[in-house]
């Protein structure tokens, strides 16, 4: 929150990304001069739709850990090809970073800037969790929210944003 009242109070663009439960998807917000901050996003319903993990109790809760996992092997739980999942996030903001940078100034990325336009972008791996009701990558992605695709969102800015407004 301080690093966004910063980007707001001097009119700057920042990005801010995650990966969710295991990476099983991630988001990227956008922060631009006069549009939402990172407030009022996580006043934002579509925002909240998974919540926090901050130990294993709560992960339990949740259903991330199965209850036939023991605490100790919980926290030595392997998850095969977190790295191919975390890359797609880390790719689309080192995109959306050089987007930025490179704003107004001719180069190889420089038509991204009429197709990077989203203030919030999300990205499911795989059909676990929050995204389990979303339909497989082989499917009409005119037609369905499917996994392994961006997803990009115009955001509103929140009008009892205490940050922005």
């Amino acid at each position: 929150y301080n690093i966004n009242a910063c980007l707001v109070k001097l009119g700057k663009v920042g990005l801010f990304g995650r990966a969710v439960t295991r990476a099983e998807g991630g988001d990227i917000l956008r922060v631009r001069p006069g549009g939402p901050c990172y407030a009022c996003l996580t006043g934002n319903p579509i925002y909240h739709q998974n919540d926090e993990i901050t130990d294993v109790r709560r992960a339990r809760e949740l259903g991330v850990i199965p209850a036939y996992v023991s605490d100790e092997d919980a926290h030595a739980m392997v998850q095969v090809g977190l790295s191919t999942d975390i890359a797609p996030i880390n790719n689309m903001m080192v995109k959306l970073a050089l987007n930025e940078l490179s704003r107004g100034i001719e180069c190889g990325i420089s038509s991204l800037i009429e197709e990077l336009t989203y203030d919030y972008y999300i990205w499911a791996n795989r059909r676990d969790f929050q995204f389990a009701n979303w339909a497989p990558f082989n499917r009409n992605p005119n037609r369905h929210l499917t996994i392994l695709r961006w997803y990009g969102v115009k955001l509103k800015k929140d009008s009892e944003c205490l940050e922005c407004r």
